[in-house]
């Protein structure tokens, strides 16, 4: 009974939440999720396209730490911080990175993307970042009915 009670309202909870990666995070993160859940709604987020160039001369550093790079990044997946993110090209070469990321600011960003290797070994060129405001319509996972109306549907 105890454990068709507790599926119950975490169905009922997820349901109310908005969010796909809060539900994930909530369903890894546990006890956590009350807090992370309250700063969100006191404090909102805004999406960032963040384009990130690199040095020139840099692909062969870029390759070398790429391994280091995706698994720091895959933990800020895992937190929410980004959504997404892969090398932008030049023709059939890297030359810098997009990122799609979810702060309340750019500095907060900036803060994680500074501790990356990709800029503690010289590959990116954080003097030309760029962030766009971004605010998403529709995804696949989401669809945001304030602007697409609550009839739309893939």
């Amino acid at each position: 009974m105890f454990a068709v009670d507790k599926a119950h309202n975490l169905r009922r909870r997820a349901l109310q939440l908005y969010d796909k990666s809060e539900i994930m995070q909530m369903l890894r993160g546990g006890s956590d999720h009350d807090s992370m859940a309250h700063e969100m709604r006191s404090e909102p987020t805004m999406e960032w396209i963040v384009l990130i160039p690199d040095i020139e001369g840099s692909l062969e550093t870029r390759m070398r730490v790429r391994e280091t790079h995706i698994k720091d990044m895959l933990r800020h997946i895992d937190s929410g911080l980004f959504q997404m993110g892969g090398g932008t090209l030049a023709g059939n070469t890297v030359d810098g990175s997009a990122i799609i990321a979810r702060a309340k600011s750019e500095a907060d960003i900036m803060s994680v993307l500074k501790t990356d290797i990709y800029a503690r070994s010289g590959v990116w060129n954080l003097e030309k970042i760029k962030f766009i405001p971004f605010k998403c319509v529709y995804r696949r996972e989401h669809i945001d009915n304030a602007v697409m109306g609550a009839g739309w549907k893939f």
